[in-house]
């Protein structure tokens, strides 16, 4: 029985002719939309791959901060290669950059980015892990060994619960952040390490 047969001898709704003509039982499957799909004359290649940002963690710079909802720098970096012989010179936009995988990869590949954030953390992360690659360890090292450690910045009141930092962890991130707070930069590249 043909859809339409079915339709107009039980006088069904679209969506109870779709489940009852549907190959998988109840219907709402991509396999529904095979149909359709084949009179558009689309074909859809399925290339499943990891798109999570957890890939990231062991990467340089992406791992420098991690973001549950990021895209994998191997899935932005084969999705730049499945489409980089199609430009002269290729620039690349993020509209949502997060934490900036996406501008970082394009960078990597000496590609113009630009990208919008709306999230000041997300920003600032990204915006950290794009320029400053200048920086040199070594003065970073020294200065991180200098900062105080009597300092001491209080942690939001949120977070002052072991759901989040074992109260020992927590202390220890208070004077970190005390000595960071402290450190007054001198130059663009002492502010850099302090961003860092």
């Amino acid at each position: 029985m043909t859809q339409l047969e079915c339709q107009f001898s039980e006088n069904l709704s679209v969506r109870e002719v779709n489940i009852k003509s549907s190959p998988k039982n109840n219907g709402s499957s991509s396999i529904d939309s095979v149909p359709y799909l084949e009179e558009l004359g689309i074909n859809i290649i399925e290339r499943p791959q990891p798109i999570q940002f957890f890939p990231n963690s062991n990467e340089l710079v992406h791992g420098w901060s991690s973001y549950v909802q990021g895209f994998s720098a191997n899935f932005v970096q084969n999705i730049i290669n499945r489409y980089k012989t199609d430009y002269i010179s290729p620039v690349i936009f993020d509209p949502f950059a997060g934490s900036g995988t996406a501008l970082v990869q394009a960078k990597l590949n000496g590609y113009k980015s630009y990208g919008v954030e709306l999230n000041p953390l997300l920003q600032f992360i990204a915006q950290n892990k794009l320029n400053t690659w200048d920086v040199g360890p070594d003065l970073l090292l020294k200065i991180s060994k200098d900062l105080p450690l009597d300092k001491k910045t209080d942690a939001p009141s949120f977070l002052k619960s072991k759901k989040h930092f074992n109260p020992g962890v927590l202390v220890n991130l208070e004077k970190l952040k005390g000595g960071i707070d402290s450190f007054e930069p001198s130059t663009p590249q002492e502010r850099k390490i302090k961003n860092l």
